[in-house]
């Protein structure tokens, strides 16, 4: 290689590293959105689209020629300029030339809910614009479902230190001429996105699963309104069920591995098993649920139960009572 390639290729690599770190993001296939602040806020929908599902943020605003511009980005959760706010971009620009245009920028942020970020946009020193967008989160794609239960990481720790829940049940507690009981499923350690229904028919038990819009909908179900006056409509969740993998334990001790490939029986959905066949006519059973499921996580109840909680609390009792 000639000394004048190597001298190009090393002045190229150093622009590349003298480049903003937000220049460098690579967005790939990720959303960008787009705040033009030439656009005035007059009706609700001009609110409503100020809510966006992405990490990525760029923004555009029409200056005077030569101008030195100053833009910064605050996450400001409680939509108030004050001490709690975290400056997440800063950057000046001088002589812009009519049209200001910012890099994509990251917004680096790993929670669970809609997140107010405060812009603001100074020109030769002086704040022009202040304004609120709402980065809201993105479908979630092949995450782990299980019911609502106890986490075996919290009760018996040498088993693994994710997050999977089982769930102790009592088939003979369901009514056997056609009576059913049912499980939330939780996906991602956090997110109610529907319903296990377990029917029984004397000593036949079936297995099936209903996403949460569906679920609502059948039983007249209304979402909690969003504490964001303008917030977009999120009653279609998207909830996609991957591969549901099911067994079932007669103890605690029973379980040597939480993998699905360790199952000891799969119970597959939708399909009619016998208590004294299948389950050894045993009806107290510990239910472990690993599936696959992908769905938009916005405006989902989310669940947080500790080991300490009456509701797992309960469960331990339960699956204590079975012994």
């Amino acid at each position: 290689m000639t000394k004048r390639v190597l001298s190009s290729v090393f002045c190229f690599m150093l622009c590349l590293c003298m480049m903003p770190v937000t220049m460098l993001a690579d967005r790939g296939r990720e959303p960008l959105y787009v705040l033009n602040l030439d656009k005035p806020l007059k009706t609700a929908v001009d609110y409503t689209d100020r809510f966006f599902k992405g990490r990525y943020l760029q923004v555009k605003a029409t200056v005077s020629a030569g101008s030195n511009v100053g833009l910064t980005v605050y996450m400001d959760k409680n939509e108030q300029a004050d001490g709690d706010d975290r400056v997440v971009y800063d950057e000046s620009f001088d002589n812009v030339q009519g049209q200001f245009i910012s890099p994509e920028i990251f917004l680096e942020y790993k929670g669970s809910a809609t997140i107010p970020y405060r812009v603001e946009l100074s020109v030769n020193g002086t704040t022009v614009q202040s304004t609120y967008v709402y980065r809201m989160l993105l479908t979630i794609k092949n995450k782990t479902v299980c019911t609502r239960g106890i986490r075996f990481r919290d009760i018996k720790p040498r088993l693994t230190d994710e997050w999977m829940m089982f769930t102790p049940i009592d088939l003979n507690s369901i009514n056997p001429d056609r009576g059913a009981a049912e499980l939330e499923l939780i996906a991602s350690n956090m997110y109610h996105v529907g319903q296990l229904i377990i029917r029984r028919n004397q000593d036949q038990f079936c297995l099936s699963m209903v996403d949460i819009d569906t679920y609502n909908d059948e039983h007249w179900i209304e979402e909690e309104e969003s504490e964001f006056k303008y917030a977009p409509d999120t009653s279609d969740h998207k909830v996609e069920f991957g591969d549901q993998y099911i067994c079932f334990y007669p103890n605690l001790d029973a379980v040597k591995n939480v993998s699905r490939d360790s199952m000891p029986k799969r119970f597959y959905l939708n399909k009619w098993y016998s208590i004294s066949e299948d389950l050894g006519g045993r009806g107290e059973q510990l239910l472990y649920l690993n599936g696959v499921i992908s769905y938009d996580p916005n405006g989902l109840r989310r669940i947080d139960d500790s080991f300490q909680s009456s509701y797992v609390q309960e469960l331990v009792d339960l699956m204590n009572s079975f012994e």
